[in-house]
């Protein structure tokens, strides 16, 4: 049996991976088994943000025109057969460049002028460039029906531009609404490649044909898609 455990689970969704023969296949069958999983898991999970856990501080001494905003989310099993869910471990703002986060969260004032924020990750950021991080196994939990799983998280805001007035700076004093979205794509995790690949191919697609159909996935049949919480409310206190 496979066993893990999570600390934001509740005992209703004790993080276990019941007994299975895991599959393995190849990343040219993922592309065609994922439309369907995506399809089949709709309406499965539900996320939530927990308003009363939402706190605007101030990110360090040392920065302080910078804010962070501490929540926590939930994550609910609303089927009537237990999930296999990824846990996520990138969350931010959006940013341009990929990989996108698994969590993104949207902030809008309640009245006034929209913002900007500029794109954020907790995820290291390697010579400049996004990295992505690796997917294991122990990144996988079981959420029983009506179970949830709880996750906090701590995100920097960073500079927030309101083109209406030019201003360029952090959050100011007011009611804001927030949401958040979660994505995951990935149905179990990667394999080491274990065939050596040609010394050259003829084109870059016959090497991403080449190494599709030569690596290999775990699929542990994860939920796969995209879900949004409900938007809720927060103040940022004047100073």
């Amino acid at each position: 049996m496979l066993l893990l455990q999570a600390a934001g689970c509740t005992r209703n969704s004790y993080a276990t991976l019941a007994l299975f023969t895991p599959t393995v296949i190849s990343y040219s069958d993922f592309y065609e088994i994922r439309p369907f999983r995506i399809e089949n898991f709709k309406n499965t999970i539900s996320l939530s943000i927990v308003s009363e856990s939402i706190e605007i501080s101030k990110y360090s001494d040392g920065f302080p025109d910078l804010q962070r905003i501490k929540l926590e989310l939930q994550f609910k099993n609303v089927s009537t057969t237990p999930i296999v869910f990824r846990k996520p471990i990138t969350y931010g703002f959006p940013r341009d460049e990929a990989p996108a986060n698994d969590v993104e969260f949207y902030i809008e004032p309640k009245i006034g002028p929209p913002m900007e924020f500029t794109g954020t990750s907790n995820y290291p950021v390697n010579r400049g460039v996004p990295t992505a991080p690796e997917i294991v196994l122990a990144d996988f939990i079981t959420i029983h029906p009506g179970g949830t799983f709880s996750y906090p998280v701590d995100v920097l805001l960073s500079s927030v531009y309101i083109k209406d007035t030019d201003y360029d700076g952090k959050l100011l004093p007011g009611i804001y609404k927030l949401k958040a979205e979660y994505a995951n794509n990935a149905m179990g995790y990667e394999l080491p490649l274990v065939v050596t690949p040609p010394a050259s191919f003829d084109s870059l697609q016959a090497e991403f044909e080449w190494y599709d159909d030569h690596t290999m996935i775990v699929d542990l049949t994860a939920w796969v898609g995209q879900v949004w919480s409900d938007t809720v409310e927060f103040t940022v206190p004047a100073q």
